[in-house]
């Protein structure tokens, strides 16, 4: 449940940088603020796909690793499978957490 977790707070991330709507909200009714957030992933999903090159939502400390992916893709590659440069950078974070929280314990 963790690592789904993670994904889907970078999802959240990733929409709230690249779009202004979901960052900062509208003055919209309800019913049609229900459809903004699937508008967004339908708009991010077609950028993806026809530019794979937009790198706009990406933010991590590890930028070279991730120029020599073999697919680019954010966080999630095709069909919206974790990619490994993603479970790598998510697991070495937890780690570090958990060396620190061992560190105050002691």
């Amino acid at each position: 449940h963790a690592g789904a977790r993670n994904v889907v707070e970078r999802i959240f991330g990733v929409f709230k940088k690249r779009f202004a709507a979901i960052r900062n909200g509208t003055e919209y009714p309800m019913s049609t603020q229900a459809c903004i957030f699937p508008a967004c992933a339908v708009l991010h999903n077609f950028i993806r796909t026809h530019d794979p090159d937009d790198w706009s939502d990406v933010e991590t400390d590890e930028e070279e690793e991730l120029e020599d992916a073999p697919e680019r893709g954010g966080a999630l590659g095709r069909g919206g499978a974790v990619r490994p440069i993603e479970t790598r950078r998510a697991g070495k974070r937890r780690d570090e957490i958990a060396q620190a929280m061992w560190a105050d314990y002691q």
